[in-house]
Protein backbone atom coordinates (compact mmCIF):
# COMPACT_ATOMS: atom_id res chain seq x y z
CA UNK A 1 0.00 0.00 0.00
CA UNK A 2 2.77 2.46 0.88
CA UNK A 3 4.64 1.73 -2.32
CA UNK A 4 1.53 2.37 -4.44
CA UNK A 5 1.09 5.86 -3.00
CA UNK A 6 4.27 7.30 -4.54
CA UNK A 7 2.68 10.64 -5.46
CA UNK A 8 1.07 11.40 -2.08
CA UNK A 9 2.80 11.98 1.24
CA UNK A 10 1.44 9.24 3.52
CA UNK A 11 -0.06 9.61 6.97
CA UNK A 12 1.53 6.76 8.93
CA UNK A 13 -0.09 5.19 12.00
CA UNK A 14 1.94 2.34 13.47
CA UNK A 15 0.41 0.58 16.48
CA UNK A 16 2.10 -2.36 18.05
CA UNK A 17 1.80 -3.67 21.57
CA UNK A 18 3.58 -6.44 23.43
CA UNK A 19 1.01 -9.00 22.26
CA UNK A 20 1.78 -8.60 18.55
CA UNK A 21 4.21 -10.85 16.77
CA UNK A 22 7.45 -8.92 17.02
CA UNK A 23 9.04 -10.32 13.83
CA UNK A 24 6.04 -9.30 11.68
CA UNK A 25 5.95 -5.87 13.31
CA UNK A 26 9.69 -5.42 12.63
CA UNK A 27 9.19 -6.19 8.92
CA UNK A 28 6.31 -3.75 8.60
CA UNK A 29 8.25 -1.09 10.50
CA UNK A 30 11.22 -1.53 8.15
CA UNK A 31 9.02 -0.78 5.13
CA UNK A 32 7.61 2.28 6.89
CA UNK A 33 11.09 3.57 7.77
CA UNK A 34 12.24 3.26 4.16
CA UNK A 35 9.58 5.78 3.15
CA UNK A 36 10.38 8.39 5.82
CA UNK A 37 11.30 10.97 3.18
CA UNK A 38 7.59 11.03 2.20
CA UNK A 39 5.87 11.02 5.61
CA UNK A 40 3.43 13.84 6.24
CA UNK A 41 2.29 12.55 9.62
CA UNK A 42 3.65 9.85 11.89
CA UNK A 43 1.78 8.39 14.84
CA UNK A 44 3.84 5.77 16.63
CA UNK A 45 2.22 3.69 19.38
CA UNK A 46 4.70 1.02 20.30
CA UNK A 47 7.00 -0.40 22.94
CA UNK A 48 10.16 1.62 23.47
CA UNK A 49 12.39 -0.85 21.60
CA UNK A 50 11.02 0.51 18.31
CA UNK A 51 12.46 3.95 19.15
CA UNK A 52 15.97 2.62 18.58
CA UNK A 53 14.99 1.69 15.01
CA UNK A 54 13.96 5.29 14.30
CA UNK A 55 17.62 6.36 14.14
CA UNK A 56 17.69 5.69 10.39
CA UNK A 57 15.26 8.57 9.72
CA UNK A 58 17.55 11.31 11.07
CA UNK A 59 17.69 14.00 8.41
CA UNK A 60 15.26 12.09 6.18
CA UNK A 61 11.90 13.64 7.09
CA UNK A 62 11.55 16.72 4.85
CA UNK A 63 7.73 16.47 4.57
CA UNK A 64 6.90 15.57 8.18
CA UNK A 65 4.35 18.05 9.59
CA UNK A 66 2.81 16.13 12.52
CA UNK A 67 4.45 13.72 14.96
CA UNK A 68 2.73 11.75 17.74
CA UNK A 69 4.74 9.46 19.99
CA UNK A 70 2.87 7.19 22.39
CA UNK A 71 4.61 4.72 24.64
CA UNK A 72 2.94 1.54 25.86
CA UNK A 73 5.49 1.42 28.63
CA UNK A 74 3.53 3.16 31.39
CA UNK A 75 5.28 1.74 34.45
CA UNK A 76 7.64 4.31 35.99
CA UNK A 77 9.92 1.48 37.17
CA UNK A 78 10.35 0.18 33.60
CA UNK A 79 11.22 3.55 32.08
CA UNK A 80 14.77 4.34 31.13
CA UNK A 81 15.99 7.63 29.74
CA UNK A 82 16.38 7.46 25.98
CA UNK A 83 19.74 8.32 24.48
CA UNK A 84 20.05 11.88 23.15
CA UNK A 85 20.52 10.66 19.58
CA UNK A 86 17.02 9.16 19.80
CA UNK A 87 15.44 12.12 21.61
CA UNK A 88 16.78 14.51 18.95
CA UNK A 89 15.83 12.49 15.84
CA UNK A 90 13.36 15.05 14.56
CA UNK A 91 15.29 18.21 15.50
CA UNK A 92 16.05 18.96 11.86
CA UNK A 93 12.61 18.23 10.35
CA UNK A 94 11.98 21.43 8.35
CA UNK A 95 8.16 21.21 8.13
CA UNK A 96 7.42 19.75 11.58
CA UNK A 97 4.94 22.01 13.36
CA UNK A 98 2.66 19.83 15.49
CA UNK A 99 3.89 17.38 18.15
CA UNK A 100 2.03 15.15 20.59
CA UNK A 101 3.84 13.16 23.28
CA UNK A 102 1.96 10.64 25.45
CA UNK A 103 3.55 8.26 27.92
CA UNK A 104 6.99 9.77 27.43
CA UNK A 105 7.41 11.35 30.87
CA UNK A 106 10.65 10.20 32.45
CA UNK A 107 12.45 9.19 29.24
CA UNK A 108 14.24 12.54 28.89
CA UNK A 109 13.57 15.84 27.16
CA UNK A 110 12.93 15.50 23.46
CA UNK A 111 14.60 17.98 21.13
CA UNK A 112 12.45 19.33 18.33
CA UNK A 113 12.82 22.14 15.79
CA UNK A 114 12.42 25.56 17.37
CA UNK A 115 9.74 26.45 14.81
CA UNK A 116 7.05 24.06 16.15
CA UNK A 117 3.70 25.77 16.68
CA UNK A 118 1.60 23.14 18.52
CA UNK A 119 2.76 20.93 21.37
CA UNK A 120 0.95 18.43 23.58
CA UNK A 121 3.13 16.98 26.32
CA UNK A 122 3.30 15.97 29.96
CA UNK A 123 3.38 18.68 32.58
CA UNK A 124 6.56 16.95 33.75
CA UNK A 125 8.25 17.73 30.44
CA UNK A 126 7.37 21.40 30.70
CA UNK A 127 10.77 22.57 31.87
CA UNK A 128 12.10 23.04 28.32
CA UNK A 129 9.04 24.79 26.86
CA UNK A 130 10.78 28.16 26.71
CA UNK A 131 12.97 27.18 23.76
CA UNK A 132 9.93 26.84 21.50
CA UNK A 133 9.28 30.53 20.88
CA UNK A 134 6.98 29.85 17.89
CA UNK A 135 4.38 27.92 19.92
CA UNK A 136 0.84 29.21 19.46
CA UNK A 137 -0.89 26.32 21.25
CA UNK A 138 0.36 24.24 24.16
CA UNK A 139 -1.46 21.42 25.93
CA UNK A 140 -0.02 20.16 29.21
CA UNK A 141 -1.26 16.83 30.54
CA UNK A 142 -0.76 14.73 33.63
CA UNK A 143 0.88 11.38 32.88
CA UNK A 144 -0.19 8.23 34.70
CA UNK A 145 1.93 7.81 37.78
CA UNK A 146 2.63 11.53 38.26
CA UNK A 147 0.84 13.96 40.50
CA UNK A 148 1.35 17.11 38.49
CA UNK A 149 3.64 20.07 38.85
CA UNK A 150 4.77 19.18 42.37
CA UNK A 151 7.06 16.55 40.80
CA UNK A 152 8.92 18.92 38.51
CA UNK A 153 11.11 21.94 39.02
CA UNK A 154 10.57 24.31 36.11
CA UNK A 155 12.90 27.26 35.59
CA UNK A 156 11.93 30.48 37.32
CA UNK A 157 10.16 31.81 34.20
CA UNK A 158 9.10 30.17 30.95
CA UNK A 159 8.60 32.87 28.32
CA UNK A 160 6.18 31.89 25.53
CA UNK A 161 5.60 35.09 23.55
CA UNK A 162 3.28 33.67 20.87
CA UNK A 163 1.12 31.19 22.82
CA UNK A 164 -2.53 32.05 22.26
CA UNK A 165 -4.04 28.84 23.67
CA UNK A 166 -2.76 27.09 26.77
CA UNK A 167 -4.71 24.03 27.86
CA UNK A 168 -4.06 22.70 31.35
CA UNK A 169 -6.47 19.90 32.30
CA UNK A 170 -6.42 19.81 36.06
CA UNK A 171 -6.20 22.10 39.08
CA UNK A 172 -3.20 19.95 40.09
CA UNK A 173 -1.31 21.62 37.23
CA UNK A 174 -2.45 25.19 37.67
CA UNK A 175 0.71 26.04 39.60
CA UNK A 176 2.48 26.08 36.22
CA UNK A 177 0.87 29.48 35.61
CA UNK A 178 3.21 30.96 38.21
CA UNK A 179 6.15 30.13 35.92
CA UNK A 180 4.67 31.03 32.53
CA UNK A 181 4.92 34.38 30.80
CA UNK A 182 2.46 34.35 27.89
CA UNK A 183 1.97 37.77 26.32
CA UNK A 184 -0.66 36.79 23.72
CA UNK A 185 -2.68 34.27 25.75
CA UNK A 186 -6.42 34.34 25.04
Amino acid sequence: MILRSEQCPPDIVFRCDYNHQRDVAEKVFTVILEESHRWRTLELRSPSYFCERLKVVRGRTPCLEFLALHSWNTSQADRAELAEDIRSLFADAPCLRNITLHGTYGVGDFIFPHHITHLTTSIGDGSNLGIYQSLVECRLQIENGTSGISEISPPLHIFLPNVQRLLVPSPKCWRIFAYLLCMTLR
